[in-house]
């Protein structure tokens, strides 16, 4: 069995046409944003302060992902919204002096965004598959029968949220603040790594893996020089 799949590029709303992969990028960042504060709120942290970063990391997001991509005609870019972020996070987290447990709440529900961008990809059919004779390939405006990466990586992720999810509160996390943050991010570029790059048309053209493998090691050595025992 072939699926057929037409891309939908932009959608018509208000009166205006609005490209599909900005309103699920901002459907996720939005959504990212409300869990984190919910949760925060229902555990009786600063959620006055949780708001307040996850609307600045969000601004930041949005500009180095979307709007200054956008401007110099390049393609959306998630990898430097989503390194922004982080050091955006990491700077407004030293200014207040608040731990990184806050950190690790937006990291919790981080999973869940990245779904809802590869929808706006799948729906797009950028960051597609190459070439496979499976019976779920995809075959796009009459192209070849292609991996549905995108889909892959929304299961990927969803599985990633449900396992984090579920062991939040081990003591790995809940005494370590910052520990949540680093596995998710380890999780997801390793997974990442060896099961849709390899996938994923044009990665030999790309820097995504050497990016993605330096997130991955990077996270590891952080894990292991903050939880050694002396």
């Amino acid at each position: 069995m072939v699926f057929y799949h037409d891309r939908v590029i932009s959608l018509s709303l208000f009166n205006s046409d609005v490209i599909v992969w900005s309103l699920m990028f901002f459907l996720a960042v939005f959504l990212v944003g409300l869990l984190s504060f919910l949760y925060t709120r229902r555990k009786k942290m600063d959620f006055a302060f949780m708001l307040q970063m996850v609307f600045l990391v969000g601004i930041f997001v949005a500009l180095f992902a979307w709007k200054i991509p956008s401007m110099l005609n390049e393609n959306f870019s998630s990898f430097a919204g989503i390194f922004v972020g982080v050091v955006v996070a990491l700077s407004y987290l030293k200014l207040r002096k608040k731990g990184y447990e806050y950190l690790d709440v937006i990291a919790l529900f981080l999973p869940l965004g990245f779904a809802i961008g590869r929808l706006g990809c799948f729906f797009h059919w950028c960051c597609g598959g190459i070439a496979t004779g499976l019976p779920w390939g995809v075959v796009v405006n009459e192209s070849i029968v292609a991996h549905p990466t995108q889909i892959y990586s929304i299961i990927m992720n969803l599985i990633i949220f449900g396992i984090f999810f579920y062991f939040k509160n081990n003591k790995f996390f809940s005494k370590n603040p910052g520990n949540l943050t680093l596995s998710v991010f380890a999780s997801y570029s390793f997974f990442r790594l060896i099961l849709i790059e390899p996938l994923r048309m044009g990665v030999g053209e790309s820097t995504r893996s050497i990016f993605l493998a330096v997130i991955f090691s990077i996270a590891l050595l952080v894990l292991y020089f903050r939880n050694r025992k002396g």
